[in-house]
Order: structure tokens, then C-alpha cells, then sequence
């Protein structure tokens, strides 16, 4: 039978959940896990076909359904006239490792969201801060140049002063946030 399982050893059985009863004779179609596209296995096949060794990442599903990823090289055995007859396949499982790399992706785009939602808000909170900052400060200006009392100036003067300083803070600290 074309593509038949005809030798399983206990790690592979263990690893699939199959009986080395189960798998033998059986077309190893049986562990496809649909994770893959047709162009996956037509270089994979072509690969073999011609004579190659095939090494590569694949997953896999076990007898209950969970899937699997392994590493795998896959080299062909001719037969007399030279061409591919037989295929063993030599796999470790990298399951685990696969795992961890897909929550560190998760973390990172994550982080990443968080980020441009941090950004956003910087953007917003120093329109939202600055803007009557700048009101506070152009309009007391404004009132510095028409004629005060000595202490309507003084005032004022306090006010502007007050509004600059606060204007100054409040950029150092969006300007922090935003090198954070």
C-alpha cells in the first residue's frame, strides 16, 4: 500500500497514542493534522520523490485529536533501478518548544498593543494637557501687556510664570513616558 506505516518503534506510539498495531499498514495521512497546506506536502513529496532528504518542521494529531509538532528528516531508500522505494523517517518531538514559541508571540504582540495604546494616550493626554496650557499662558501674556494695577500684574505675572513652569513639567514627564 502506497504511503503505508510499516515499522513504528514505542516513542512513536507513545508520542501518537496509536498501537504499533494501529499504525502499521495503516497510510500515514492518519496523524495529518490539517495545519498544513497542500504546498507543505507537495515540496515534501517532490523532495522525496527525487531521490532527496527532506528535513523540516511538521505537526501532527494524535489518536485523541491533540496535535503534535515535530522535527523530522525523511530520507528515501531506492530500489534497484534507483529510484525511492521505501522512506524511513527519523522525528523528535518539539512540541514544548513550539508551545513556548507561540505564548512568547502572544506576549510579544501583547506588549505590542499595549504599546501603541500607551502611545495613543500620550498623544491624546498631551493635546488634552497642553492645549489650555498654552490658552493659560497666551491669554495671561495677553493680560501682561494691557495696564494693571501693581497688584492685578503681579497677579498675572504669577499666573504666566505658574503656567510655564506647569506647561515645562508636564512636557518633561510626556516626554519621559513616551523614551519608557
Amino acid at each position: 500500500v502506497r504511503g503505508a506505516i510499516t515499522f513504528a518503534n514505542d516513542k512513536f506510539c507513545a508520542i501518537s497514542g496509536y498501537t504499533r498495531e494501529e499504525l502499521l499498514g495503516q497510510n500515514h495521512r492518519l496523524l495529518n493534522s490539517g495545519v498544513h497546506p497542500r504546498e507543505f506536502f507537495t515540496d515534501l513529496y517532490r523532495t522525496i520523490t527525487r531521490g532527496h532528504t527532506w528535513h523540516g518542521e511538521i505537526c501532527n494529531r494524535t489518536k485523541e485529536g491533540r496535535l503534535y509538532w515535530m522535527t523530522a528528516t525523511i530520507v528515501p531508500f531506492p530500489d534497484p533501478d534507483g529510484k525511492p522505494h521505501t522512506y524511513i523517517a527519523i522525528r523528535s518531538d518539539i512540541t514544548k518548544r513550539k508551545l513556548a514559541e507561540q505564548e512568547l508571540l502572544q506576549a510579544k504582540e501583547a506588549a505590542e498593543v499595549a504599546t501603541r495604546a500607551k502611545s495613543s494616550f500620550l498623544a491624546v493626554m498631551s493635546h488634552e494637557i497642553r492645549t489650555p496650557m498654552n490658552g493659560v499662558i497666551g491669554m495671561s501674556g495677553l493680560l501682561l501687556k494691557t495696564e494693571l494695577t501693581p497688584k492685578q500684574r503681579h497677579y498675572a505675572e504669577t499666573v504666566h510664570a505658574s503656567g510655564e513652569a506647569l506647561l515645562a513639567l508636564i512636557n518633561d514627564i510626556l516626554d519621559f513616558s513616551k523614551i519608557e
